[in-house]
Parts: C-alpha cells; structure tokens; sequence
C-alpha cells in the first residue's frame, strides 16, 4: 500500500497504533468533514479549510493523533513488505546484485499525508513548511558498491537517480541524459558543482478548473519559494516569472 491519504485497513497491520474505535471516529469524522464542505466524495483532509473541522466539531487534536497512527500502520506494512524482498533476494543470491533505491515522489506534509493542528488552525491556504515538499526520503542501497551508513546533507534531486544508477552499474550514460551522478558525492561527501535543486507541483482543486501549485528552488542552505494560482497559461507564464525575480529573496533554511 501507499503510506499516504486515505488509509484504508491493511490486514495484520491495521489496529496495531490505532484501536479499532478509534478508527471508526476518524472514519466519521471524515464523512462529516466532507458533509461540511459540500461535496459527494472523499478528499485529502489537509485541502479542508479549518472553518470546515469547526462547523464539523471534529476534534482537530485527536483527529490528527489518530491519522499520525493511521499513518504509522501504512508504514510498518510497507517496512515489513520491504524486508520480505530484501531477504527474497539474499536468498536468491542475489542481493550482491543489486542497487535498491528507496525514495518517494513528494515528502511528508498536510496536502497528502497527516495533517497536523497546526495545519489545520492556519488554514489550508498558508504555504506548506519547507521539509514538507522537499524532503523525500533517499536511500540507496549497493552492496558492495557503496560503504553502509554514509549520510550526505546537501540537497539533490530525484533526476540525479538514473545517472546514479548507470554509473554505479557501470553503464555509460546517454549524452542526452539530465542530471548528474551522484556517485561522486556518496565517495567524496563533497559536492561537484553547484547544489542548486528546482522543485514544482501542480494540481487540481477538487471540483474546481483552477489549479495550484508550488515552485521552489534550493541553493546550498537557502531556498525561495512561491505559491502559484492558475486559471490559464499566460497566468502560469506570469507566476513563474514573477517566482525568478523574488530569488534574491532566499531563506536560509536553518532558520526555517
């Protein structure tokens, strides 16, 4: 399973952080959320607007206790399935074979994973915190390849992944291929070049034509970045360029 919105039951997993009465309050408490706003289906409780959980009287700390829990089973399913595979291939010989990446399409935060008071109290229209779209997980694997246990804190990005990939595999890359090996970063622990990351998400508002995004760039330990509304392309066009010029806005992330 996805560990992300909705967190439907896992058998064997479901019930070892959050009780079965306990789910079934979250599970009514979203149906009224979505009563609130209006709407047939369901949605990511993160895009509801706080007013919604108020006129819903959803216990907005227990509500997000019991959806942090909810999220630990989908991940201790996803962890225990993991483990299966790993130890398939040790026992297939071959392990020594092989490079397993771990990695996500968009980090921890209120849009698609727990949604925190916080979150909720400041309204879904307030900019997500910085570690929430940029910090995915990325763990490679190598045996033999890459020494265990080396931790590397400067940002990269996921592009970097095929040419990583190839080189550690020994396979030339093509000269047409984006981004970079980051091989010698993992050996060297030092960058090469610049650490500049560019970073952007669309998406749809529920029930709605208008779209919303984010488009960010990091440099080293600053980043910037800016919320964007479109309803069309020159809109976009407008957004982006007006995001270029505010770079020399950077924030340095450690106080972030």
């Amino acid at each position: 399973t996805d560990p992300h919105w909705p967190y439907d039951s896992v058998e064997g997993f479901t019930g070892r952080f959050v009780p079965a009465a306990e789910r079934a309050r979250y599970e009514e408490w979203e149906k009224d959320l979505m009563a609130a706003v209006g709407i047939p289906s369901r949605m990511p409780p993160g895009k509801v607007h706080s007013r919604f959980y108020r006129s819903a009287n959803v216990d907005i700390d227990r509500f997000s206790s019991i959806m942090q829990g909810l999220y630990e089973e989908s991940v201790a399913h996803n962890d225990h399935n993991l483990g299966k595979f790993v130890e398939y291939l040790e026992e297939t010989g071959s392990w020594s074979n092989t490079i397993l990446v771990i990695t996500s399409d968009h980090g921890h935060n209120h849009n698609g994973g727990v949604v925190t008071p916080k979150h909720i109290h400041e309204g879904s229209s307030q900019n997500p915190p910085l570690d929430g779209k940029f910090h995915v997980p990325l763990i490679i694997v190598a045996p033999g390849r890459i020494r265990p246990g080396v931790r590397i804190d400067c940002p990269v990005s996921l592009i970097d992944l095929l040419p990583t990939v190839l080189d550690l595999a020994q396979i030339p890359a093509s000269s047409n291929a984006q981004g970079r090996s980051l091989v010698p970063l993992i050996k060297n622990r030092q960058p090469e070049g610049g650490t500049q990351v560019v970073f952007d998400e669309l998406q749809r508002m529920p029930y709605s034509p208008v779209r919303f995004g984010y488009v960010s760039m990091l440099d080293g330990n600053y980043y910037a970045i800016s919320k964007i509304w479109i309803r069309g392309v020159m809109q976009a066009l407008w957004c982006f360029t007006k995001f270029l010029c505010g770079i020399c806005l950077l924030k340095n992330t450690q106080e972030a």
